[in-house]
Parts: structure tokens; C-alpha cells; sequence
């Protein structure tokens, strides 16, 4: 009897149902299983193979970025790489998740034109080892 093979996951830290959506959408498209988080706390209760990459808005109150970071290195024994998106009035969140070592980071109008693309690169990346993540305070 064949196994079926899944799909790669790639984590939703966003808490905007529409945004959600799309990301799903451009994530099935190029080969990928899009899982939305509610909580920083259901990152343990994940079941399966460890994500290959995790899509955060760095503006959003549910997810805040240091802890998001914990949380992820945490459940996954390393952090997985990660496609940050932000407001481009806030260039403070990109310069901080540039300086805790974020794979990809890009304003909203970059990301909504580029999704597929920006979904293949972070499938590229490669986790950040736990003794290498950028400890932040």
C-alpha cells in the first residue's frame, strides 16, 4: 500500500484571517501546506514533521517578536526560518528582525506581490540551529 507523501509546512504567525487566506493559497500553489497559528501556546501541540519555514507579521499584537522567536526555537529545537512582513511606516520592526538574524524580511506591498516567490525562497532556507539564534531582551 503506498504512503501518501505531505506536503511541506510552512507556519502562519499572522492573525489576519484575510491575509491568512491568500498566504494559504499561494502556499498550496507552489507545494506547500499552510498552517495558521492562533497562539504562540498551540506551537507545542503541533503534531508532525517540524515546519520547513514560518510566515510572521512583525506588526501583529498576537504574535510579538521576541517571544515569537522563543516560541519557535522552542517547539522546533532551533528556530525555523522565517519570511517577516511589515507595515512600511515601521521600519523599527524590520531593522530589529534584521538584527535577530531574519531570513527574509519585507514591507506588505512587496509581500502581497511577490507571495509564490517569497513562499519558494524561505522552502530554501535553513533552520537556525538553537546555539546560533540571536537571544533577544
Amino acid at each position: 500500500m503506498p504512503t501518501e507523501e505531505r506536503a511541506p509546512v510552512v507556519l502562519l504567525l499572522i492573525g489576519d484571517l484575510m491575509l491568512e487566506e491568500r498566504v494559504t493559497a499561494a502556499a498550496r500553489g507552489v507545494g506547500l501546506d499552510a498552517r495558521a497559528i492562533e497562539s504562540l501556546a498551540s506551537l507545542r501541540t503541533l503534531e508532525g514533521a517540524p515546519p520547513i519555514g514560518a510566515v510572521l507579521d512583525l506588526a501583529s499584537p498576537r504574535f510579538p517578536f521576541a517571544e515569537t522567536l522563543a516560541a519557535l526555537a522552542a517547539a522546533f529545537r532551533g528556530r525555523p526560518p522565517l519570511l517577516a512582513l511589515y507595515p512600511h511606516v515601521r521600519d523599527d520592526l524590520a531593522a530589529t528582525a534584521r538584527a535577530a538574524g531574519v531570513e527574509i524580511i519585507v514591507p506588505r506591498s512587496r509581500f502581497a506581490h511577490d507571495l509564490p516567490q517569497l513562499l519558494q525562497r524561505l522552502a530554501n532556507e535553513r533552520p537556525t540551529a538553537p546555539d546560533r539564534a540571536v537571544q533577544l531582551s
